[in-house]
C-alpha cells in the first residue's frame, strides 16, 4: 500500500499505459466525501482549507477537487435553486 501511495505523490519515475497508470485506484483506507456549499461562498471556503492546510501541513495522498455546477430544480438536489460547488 506505501508504494501506491508514493506513485500517488511522485509521478516522475511512472511508465505504463493509460489503465496502468490511472486506473488502479488507490490501495489504501481512505474516506471519500462530497460536501456541497453554495457556489458565491466558495473563495472564502478555499481560504479557511489553504489556512488549515497551511497550519496542520496534512500529509494526504488524495487532492481535493473541485466540482461547480448550475442551479437544479431537482428539489431533493444539493443545487437545488443554486449554483453549488462541490
Amino acid at each position: 500500500q506505501f508504494r501506491t501511495v508514493a506513485r500517488f505523490k511522485d509521478f516522475t519515475d511512472v511508465t505504463g499505459d493509460i489503465y496502468q497508470l490511472l486506473c488502479r485506484g488507490i490501495a489504501v483506507p481512505q474516506i471519500n466525501v462530497e460536501i456541497g456549499v453554495p457556489l458565491a461562498q466558495t473563495p472564502a471556503i478555499i481560504r479557511h482549507i489553504k489556512q488549515w492546510y497551511a497550519e496542520q501541513q496534512p500529509h494526504m495522498h488524495y487532492p481535493i477537487i473541485l466540482r461547480c455546477t448550475g442551479a437544479s430544480e431537482a428539489w431533493l438536489s444539493p443545487a437545488y435553486q443554486q449554483e453549488t460547488c462541490y
